[in-house]
């Protein structure tokens, strides 16, 4: 069976919006995140609410 857990994945938008849900998805299915965003802060504030 193909999952996604264990796989990499990149999210570019990742601060707000679908790309910060996909983050949040994926992060529950166990996947290993590269985020991308024009918005440092955020996106670094989604990168630690998710590994939490």
């Amino acid at each position: 069976m193909n999952t996604i857990n264990d796989k990499v994945v990149v999210i570019l938008g990742a601060s707000n919006g679908i790309g910060e849900a996909t983050v949040r998805l994926l992060a529950d299915k166990g996947a290993k995140l590269v985020i991308v965003s024009q918005r440092g802060l955020r996106c670094r504030n989604t990168g630690s609410d998710v590994c939490k």
